[in-house]
């Protein structure tokens, strides 16, 4: 479970391990922010803030679903660029372990992203909480 500013976000699955982030996307100091959070060949782009968070809300649902929470770097984590498809590419010294990411936007100013630890296919849905209830 994640929340952040209106929105709260919830991942649920039996396929192994997840992970879930959300983020409201503000101004942030991205040039110096930047060095905690990105791994030998990433980047950020200086003044976007959604790149930034892009980048983070992968990170910390990898983090989330491995159960290490923030206590590891993210910088010790690499993830696809926030302009490609989500993708974990490896995790602490060159480990890639299985994963499936997506990303999530419920609104423009939010960003975030959900990680299943699998090689399962995984098919991921998003939604309004009371739509998806409704569903079930």
């Amino acid at each position: 479970m994640s929340h952040s500013g209106e929105f709260a976000a919830v991942a649920e699955t039996r396929a192994g391990p997840v992970g879930v982030d959300i983020e409201h996307i503000r101004q942030i100091d991205v040039a110096a922010l930047g060095p905690e959070l990105c791994a030998p060949g990433e980047s950020v782009v200086p003044a976007c803030p959604s790149a930034f968070y892009a980048l983070w809300t992968r990170k910390e649902s990898v983090l989330k679903a491995a159960g290490v929470g923030l206590d590891m770097p993210m910088a010790a984590i690499r993830v696809t660029s926030w302009t490609e498809r989500p993708r974990l590419v490896y995790y602490a010294n060159g480990v890639r372990p299985p994963a499936q990411m997506t990303d999530m936007s419920p609104a423009a100013e939010y960003a975030g992203a959900v990680t299943v630890l699998t090689s399962a296919r995984i098919a991921f849905h998003e939604g309004r909480g009371i739509d998806l209830l409704d569903a079930v």
